[in-house]
């Protein structure tokens, strides 16, 4: 998955973390007021989403890692390395947006790329 411009780190994360535009925006926008937790209503409001489909995306940033949940409510969650790496995410999304939609919207569905690792061959280190 390799795009010019874009550094490897953040090019780790989007492939290993995020699955689509909508996602990306919501991480973003709990990194941009890391302080305060959100309902997935508020967030749907600020991102002129459905409800549902926030709380959809907002459970898949919880398992992986870089929001956590208490009851209803969401906050953001990145450990300080992450958080780097987000940040610089931020920074090229905002320059760049296209190379990144494209490097979201490039990448094999879960479960294909799930199948397809299964048969990837590893050395042994």
């Amino acid at each position: 998955m390799a795009s010019a411009g874009i550094p490897e780190p953040v090019q780790r994360l989007i492939g290993r973390c995020i699955r689509s535009v909508e996602q990306l925006e919501l991480l973003l926008l709990l990194r941009h007021d890391s302080a305060r937790s959100w309902s997935p209503e508020e967030a749907a409001r600020q991102l002129y989403t459905a409800p549902q489909s926030a709380e959809l995306r907002l459970g898949e940033l919880v398992r992986a890692r870089l929001v956590e949940r208490d009851g209803d409510r969401y906050r953001y969650a990145a450990d300080a390395a992450t958080d780097t790496v987000v940040g610089d995410l931020e920074r090229v999304y905002r320059t760049h947006r296209s190379r990144i939609i494209a490097m979201i919207f490039d990448k094999p569905p879960a479960p294909v790329q799930a199948f397809a690792d299964a048969f990837r061959l590893r050395r042994d280190d």
